[in-house]
């Protein structure tokens, strides 16, 4: 009944509204319906202009490139002042000492030698003979060595591979040929062989303590110390009481001792430490004294010394018996020397000595900044990797053009299929073309794609570092100086062209064709790489060297 009571009230109430009221009434449902719709329009709008928006924005950076010159490249890529000068470089090089200056010093001499003769007379004589008797640069030693290096108490390491007292004749050497390690042939220069001891062979008695040995062996070890067995081993030793058996073993000395060339031993036992040897077929080749005063010299192996790793940087030591020499004319460092051969002023080479220097010093000096240079000019690589490494690490990325990105990885893409049909007979798939190609462990190469677009991302970020490090320096070449290297490296990949399609003026019947041939080529260059190509390469030419001067450069001599 409640209910019936509530409805009946409501049709009343209705009831009484007067028709005017009613259509009011409806007149502000449809306004707030319609309000409501509007709003609901307006927002689907705004989300449909926002999505246009960022679908243009996405689609313009899609194909987004950038004028490295002109462009505010801050908004890719930033990198702080101090973040990139004096960035670290260490550097693996042979000491720049007087070492090896005088070894630079005695190699342009040598460069620079005239005849073997003195006073006009020609001669291959032994220095008893009485000519010359001082050795210098440009001359022709035949010696006989050993090498060593000095233990804690003095004592003589002999190393393999730095004797050549095995060998029937001695070996000539050529002082400042670059023919052995620094500091070996600058070492003999000044010395007079006559006052120095000379080596011979022994042939009518037996082994004594201080002569020199060369004897082949095979060794066996029990085991129980570091020792390795050996086979077939040759060696040089200098027989010496107490030090010989301590490098092979007690009983080595005694076992030598009076043994002659040829003869053979079966075994001889030693112990070293706590360790048992067998040496077995022993054989004496050869027995040589070398007296108590040889010309001894220090010398340094390269830290690149490719034919032993251990020996690589070390400072070391030689005994060194001259047998005979050739003698040679080589120019006095004077006046006439800086003028005729190095092509040079006085004034000139007086810059690289202090105030009052002798012509010799300057040019010791000159000869330093020589050595300096050649060793940053083949460190260069080094020192740009380093330049790379140090920037890749210090830049912040905003965002990088995707244009660009995207014109790098079809560039590699396009060189990847192009090295493929010129190799593709050596490999069986190109996933396994593309898996050497790149350095991919896989052989199906998976992700290869996504490597190429890592490869991609870093040349853009290099090249958006290295224009805004550079235009923020002002390292931009201009003027004359961009237009010479503009025309020089158009002229420079010309050249390149022409080599590689064999255009030369004698494939063409007439100059004017060839001339013709030439410009052709000419025209297809700059159509196919366009000025940006040269532009870029002049500015990184000239700018380069300058980022490499902000090297802090360790040298770990």
């Amino acid at each position: 009944m409640a209910k019936k009571k509530r409805n009946a009230s409501k049709k009343s109430s209705t009831e009484k509204l007067t028709r005017a009221e009613r259509e009011a009434e409806e007149l502000k449902k449809y306004r707030r319906t319609r309000l409501i719709l509007i709003i609901m329009a307006s927002v689907a709008l705004v989300a449909i202009l926002a999505a246009a928006v960022v679908g243009i924005i996405l689609a313009v950076r899609a194909n987004e490139s950038v004028d490295y010159m002109n462009d505010d490249l801050s908004q890719f890529v930033y990198i702080s002042e101090d973040d990139y000068k004096k960035f670290p470089v260490k550097l693996k090089i042979d000491p720049i000492d007087e070492m090896a200056i005088d070894s630079a010093l005695a190699e342009a001499l040598y460069n620079m030698r005239g005849d073997a003769e003195y006073d006009g007379v020609s001669y291959h004589v032994p220095i008893k003979s009485g000519v010359r008797d001082v050795i210098q640069a440009g001359d022709d030693a035949y010696i006989y060595y050993i090498g060593y290096e000095l233990g804690e108490d003095g004592e003589k390491l002999y190393f393999g591979g730095g004797c050549n007292f095995s060998k029937e004749l001695p070996d000539m050497l050529g002082i400042g040929s670059g023919s052995f390690i620094t500091g070996f042939e600058s070492g003999l220069i000044g010395k007079k062989p006559n006052e120095y001891s000379t080596l011979s062979v022994v042939k009518d008695r037996g082994i004594e303590y201080g002569d020199y040995v060369v004897l082949t062996y095979t060794v066996i070890s029990d085991g129980s110390g570091s020792s390795t067995d050996g086979k077939d081993v040759s060696v040089t030793l200098k027989l010496e009481e107490g030090v010989t058996d301590k490098r092979y073993g007690v009983g080595f000395e005694e076992f030598l001792l009076g043994k002659t060339v040829g003869e053979i031993e079966g075994s001889a036992t030693t112990t070293l430490g706590t360790e048992k040897l067998k040496y077995t077929d022993v054989t004496v080749t050869k027995v040589l004294r070398g007296g108590d005063k040889p010309i001894t010299l220090e010398a340094r192996f390269p830290r690149d010394y490719p034919n032993d790793q251990t020996m690589a940087g070390k400072t070391v030591f030689f005994d060194v018996y001259v047998k005979k020499m050739t003698f040679y004319e080589t120019p006095a460092i004077d006046e006439s020397f800086v003028t005729e051969k190095l092509k040079m002023t006085l004034d000139e080479i007086k810059k690289y000595g202090d105030e009052g220097a002798s012509i010799l010093e300057c040019y010791r000096g000159y000869l330093e900044d020589n050595i300096k240079a050649t060793v940053l000019d083949s460190a260069a690589s080094s020192i740009r990797g380093a330049m790379w490494d140090h920037f890749n690490a210090k830049v912040v990325i905003k965002r990088l053009p995707e244009g660009e990105v995207r014109d790098y990885y079809n560039d590699y893409i396009d060189d990847i299929y192009s090295e493929y049909d010129n190799n593709k007979s050596y490999y069986s798939t190109f996933e396994e073309f593309v898996a050497t190609y790149m350095e991919i462990d896989d052989p199906n190469a998976v992700g290869w794609e996504n490597k190429v677009r890592e490869q991609a991302e870093l040349a853009v970020t290099e090249k958006l570092v290295f224009y805004y490090v550079i235009r923020r320096e002002g390292f931009i070449p201009t003027g004359e100086v961009y237009e010479e290297n503009f025309k020089r490296v158009k002229e420079e990949l010309l050249a390149e062209i022409l080599e590689a399609y064999k255009c030369t003026e004698d494939q063409y019947k007439t100059r004017e064709e060839y001339e013709a041939a030439v410009a052709e080529y000419r025209e297809w260059m700059e159509e196919s790489y366009g000025d940006a190509y040269f532009r870029d390469n002049v500015i990184y030419e000239y700018a380069i060297e300058k980022l490499m001067g902000f090297a802090d450069i360790e040298y770990e001599g």
